[in-house]
C-alpha cells in the first residue's frame, strides 16, 4: 500500500508507465493536456476507492494517456508490470461467467457477434453498483467505460 499526499502527482501524461494502480482510500483528478488545453491540461474524471488506473500503457505500451493528481491524503494498490501482465494473461485464459455470457447475448447490440468474441467481451466485464439518484457521467464529461445497465432505470 502506498501513501499518497494531497496535490501529489501519481503518473504524468506523456511518460513511461510501469505500474497500475487501484485506488484504496482517497481521491483523485485526472487531467488530460492537448492543444486546446495546456499544462495542466483539462479535468477528464474523478477517482475514488475502488477504481483503477495506469493500465493502458502496461496493456499497450504507449506513454501515460494522463496525468492523475491526489486531492486528498489516499494510499493506492500499486501493481508493477509483470505482475499486471501476468494477472491479465491469466484472466485471459480464464472460463468466461456463462452468467455473464448469456446476459450479453440478451443485448440486442451484441446479437450475432462471434462466441470468441463475446467470451472476451464476458471476461472484461466489471460490474459497478450506483445508488438511487448517484451519477453516472455528466455532460461533456470524458469517459473511458462503456455502460450496459443490467437493472434498474437511469434518466438523462
Amino acid at each position: 500500500l502506498k501513501q499518497i499526499e494531497p496535490g501529489e502527482v501519481v503518473i504524468t501524461q506523456g511518460t513511461i508507465g510501469s505500474q497500475f494502480f487501484i485506488v484504496d482510500t482517497g481521491m483523485f483528478e485526472v487531467y488530460v493536456t492537448n492543444e486546446l488545453y495546456p499544462d495542466p491540461g483539462v479535468k477528464v474524471s474523478d477517482l475514488g476507492p475502488g477504481d483503477s488506473f495506469g493500465e493502458l500503457a502496461l496493456l499497450y505500451s504507449i506513454p501515460r494517456s494522463a496525468t492523475v493528481v491526489a486531492t486528498s491524503s489516499a494510499s493506492l494498490w500499486v501493481m508493477e508490470r509483470a505482475a499486471f501482465q501476468a494477472a491479465v494473461t491469466k484472466g485471459s485464459n480464464q472460463p468466461v461467467s456463462q452468467k455473464f455470457l448469456k446476459f450479453l447475448e440478451g443485448i440486442e447490440l451484441f446479437r450475432g457477434v462471434p462466441r470468441e468474441t463475446m467470451e472476451v467481451l464476458g471476461r472484461s466485464l466489471i460490474p459497478k453498483w450506483y445508488g438511487n439518484g448517484e451519477e453516472m457521467i455528466s455532460a461533456g464529461e470524458f469517459q473511458e467505460r462503456f455502460y450496459i445497465l443490467r437493472t434498474g432505470e437511469v434518466q438523462a
